[in-house]
This record gives C-alpha cells, structure tokens and sequence, in this order.
C-alpha cells in the first residue's frame, strides 16, 4: 500500500523540542520485569539502563543483526533511537520513542489510529497537527513505560522478541489497513473534526458520473464547503483518472482520456489530492481545512489558486442563473431561460427558469429520459436578498422530501406549511444567496450540477 509522507505545521517545533533531550529522557529499567531483560555487557553503560539498550540485547540473543542509530524524534516525542535490524539483504526497524512519563507517552498513543500509521492532535493553540509517514514495512506500535516502539518489519524473530519483551501491540497495520472503501473520509472527517469542523458524512454508489469513480463520500461541513472523497477500484485506476485533469486548472476533465476535455466552472478555487485508490476533492478557500488536506495527504496533484480579480464573474453570487446556465452549457446541453419569472412558490425577490434539454446532436442521450417535448427537466433559481435569508428559507424544506415545505410567515409568526406535487424527482441546492431546484431524473444533467454546485441538501428520487 502507497504511503506518502505529509508533516503539518510543527516541525519547527518538533526538532526544538528533540534537541538535548535525550539523557534527561531516558526511564531507567534496570528494575522492570523480566520482559526486558539485563544487558549481555557489550553494549555500553548507558545502553543498558535505557529500552531500547536492553532491545538491542534481546534481539542479538535471538541471532538478529542489529546496529543502535540515531532515530527521529516523532509522535512528539523528546527523543528517539533507532535500531536497525538486517535480516538478509533487507533492513527492517526498530524505533524508541522517548516521552517526559508514561502519561505524555500514553497521551500521544492516544493520537495514533488503528493501523499506526496517521499521527493528529490539537495543539494548545488550537491548530492542527498531523503526520502520515512513509514506512519500508508494515507498522506495529507499543507501549511501554515512558515510551512508545515502533516496528517496520514482518521478521518473525523480530516480532517474537518484541511480542515478549514488550506484548501486543496496541496499534497493527497487519490488522487495520486503510483499504476499505469510505475510510479516507471516515479519516478525513475525524481530523476536520478534530480541528473545530461540525462534519456530516454521506456514502454514495456512482453511476455515469463524470469523473468515472465507483463510489464516493461527501463531507459537508457547516461553514458550506464540502470535500468529496472520488473511490477508484484500486491505485491503478486512481493514478490513471487523475492523469485526466489539467494539473493547472481542474475544472478541465477529459472524460475520456482522448483529449475530450470537459469544463466546468466553479464557485471557488479547487484543489485534487490523490490518495492511494482515491481522488480528494476540495472546492474552497478555507485556509485551515486546506492546511488540513495538504498535511494529510500531501501537495495536491491538481489546483487552481484564484484571486478576487481573476474570479469568472459566472461564479460569484451576483449571477448564479449565468453560472448554471454555463454548466449546462459546457455540458452540451441546450438551455431555454426565462428570466424574473413570476412562477414563486418560496418568497424570492425573483426567480429564474431554464428549460434544458439535449444535445443537438444527440436525440435520445443514454440515461437520460426525456419528457414529452424532448425536454430533461426545468432549473430553477430562487433570488433572495441575502445569503442568510436563502439559508433560512432552504431550511424549510423537508430534507427528506423536499416536496414539503414549512415557514412562519414575517407578518405575525404562523407557521404556513404546503405541498407541491412535483412531476419529476427533484433536488436542491443552496448557492450562495439562491436556491437551485431541478425537477428531472436526468443523470447528466444531475452529475453536472452536482460537480458545480456541490451536493444537495434536500432531494426527492422518486
């Protein structure tokens, strides 16, 4: 399984703190259980009172090559030692992570996930830090004392003395790997969480979307921004598809890996991250879940990075029916517009409409279902004063079947509730100070609103 290596924030920190701390580090375990046991006499005096000194000589009593270096203080450690095992022609790696006592070494255990490979905390200053390290074989974590040990390797020697010495491990990445289908987003969600974010998450199947995935996660965060997670059927596949975007501006897709670009415009900058089988996806400006991305998964393959004059004016919120109107259009599909329309079930200062039907060149699109007069449904845009005010009014809709709407009314507080029997599924967005609602069942039409606008919050399939 690929790892890539992505260190968030502190490393500053991180080195400051390592510097002299070794000596005053060091637990003396001359006294401990016979799990570790005394010292064969040919390391040196301060090898034998330190773990990793009475490792060195379990593991040369078993037959094992082993050399003491000096190892990288991780984990918020104060101090680290490296010891190297050489089995064959093949290195594998012991490492001893020194902490203050066991309570600063259990605090930082507690920060590593089930596979011991990702490393997040909150610092005192309410930033994040997180560490997803490279490794040269599987990773097994314990605890012991003041310290926690990290194994790279599969040696069965190696993992027998250790078993021993130190028991089980408390993190294994034999028993934990990350290779199920929504645990990027599962992760993803947890360090947004951890650095403040409300995050709600929805699994989806996919089928005909743009971006060829199987399936994909949405993380929806209260601030509006979404990260959407794209799964490939494996690495392969992955690496492939994001060959397809233009690496200096992502809205170009080539759906077909023959130059058949597609474009579409977005609201805010968007960045790609590609992450083992999965492609990340961020379309946004908040420079901490940003921070967040980069330090988990590393620099994005793909990004545009907008400044407030280069912005197309179809993605502000002072034209959202243009900006619809250029999705559809990049789409090829054929657009009728009928603008200030009068047609206003949820109190708008205006509405717009947009008739959409196929491609001129293509009658009868698969998976696409036309209505009586060839059309795949209407796009409406409800104007309102403000984007707060859209807010509101996008809350009273049931989001379970938007067909149901609730709200008091401003002149005496009543609540007035109706029913709109719609001829079609239909799916809501909300966009800045608008409210987006297609009525069709066209998965074309759906997957281009979708990739411009984000996901719905209320939809009605049926």
């Amino acid at each position: 399984m690929k790892r890539l290596t992505a260190i968030l924030l502190t490393l500053a920190l991180l080195s400051a703190l390592a510097t002299g701390c070794a000596e005053e580090n060091v637990t003396d375990y001359a006294e401990e259980t016979d799990a570790v046991g005394d010292s064969s006499g040919e390391e040196t005096a301060e090898e034998e009172d330190d773990l990793a000194g009475q490792l060195m000589t379990l593991l040369r009593e078993a037959g094992l090559d082993v050399e003491l270096l000096e190892g990288e203080a991780r984990y918020d450690a104060l101090s680290a030692a490296l010891i190297q095992v050489n089995v064959g022609t093949a290195a594998q790696t012991v490492t001893v992570y020194y902490y203050a006592d066991e309570d600063a070494a259990q605090a930082a255990a507690d920060c590593l996930d089930e596979s011991g490979t990702v490393y997040a905390r909150e610092s005192g200053d309410g930033t994040l830090f997180a560490e997803s390290a490279s490794s040269i074989g599987t990773v097994r974590l314990y605890r012991w004392d003041n310290a926690i040990v990290r194994c790279e390797g599969s040696n069965e020697t190696l993992l027998s003395v250790l078993a021993d010495a130190l028991g089980e491990p408390f993190a294994d990445e034999s028993e934990s790997p990350r290779e199920t289908d929504y645990e990027t987003g599962e992760w993803l969600a947890s360090l947004l969480r951890l650095r403040g974010y409300d995050v709600e998450m929805e699994g989806t199947e996919q089928s005909g979307s743009m971006y060829l995935e199987d399936s994909r996660d949405v993380l929806s965060l209260t601030t509006g921004d979404e990260v959407v997670v794209l799964h490939y059927a494996d690495e392969t596949t992955a690496e492939t598809v994001s060959g397809y975007f233009d690496p200096n501006d992502p809205s170009e897709f080539d759906t077909t890996g023959n130059g058949d670009y597609v474009a579409v415009d977005y609201i805010a900058p968007i960045r790609l991250y590609l992450w083992e089988r999965d492609i990340v996806f961020y379309c946004g400006r908040d420079e901490a879940v940003i921070a967040v991305l980069d330090g988990a998964l590393g620099a994005p393959f793909a990004y545009n990075d907008w400044t407030d004059e280069t912005v197309s004016e179809t993605a502000t919120e002072a034209d959202v029916t243009a900006q619809v109107e250029e999705l559809l259009s990049q789409a090829d599909f054929q657009i009728e517009t009928t603008l200030n329309g009068e047609d206003n079930l949820y109190r708008a200062d205006w509405v717009d409409e947009l008739t959409v039907y196929p491609s001129a060149e293509e009658d009868d699109p698969e998976g696409d279902d036309a209505g009586t007069d060839g059309n795949l449904g209407t796009v409406q845009i409800f104007h309102y004063a403000d984007s707060q005010r859209a807010a509101e009014v996008a809350g009273g809709f049931d989001t379970a079947d938007p067909s149901l709407f609730s709200m008091e009314t401003e002149e005496d507080g009543e609540a007035v509730a109706m029913v709109v029997d719609f001829v079609a599924p239909i799916r809501l967005y909300l966009v800045e100070d608008c409210i987006v609602l297609y009525c069709g069942d066209s998965q074309g039409v759906t997957d281009t609103l979708e990739v411009g606008l984000g996901a719905p919050f209320a939809l009605a399939d049926e």
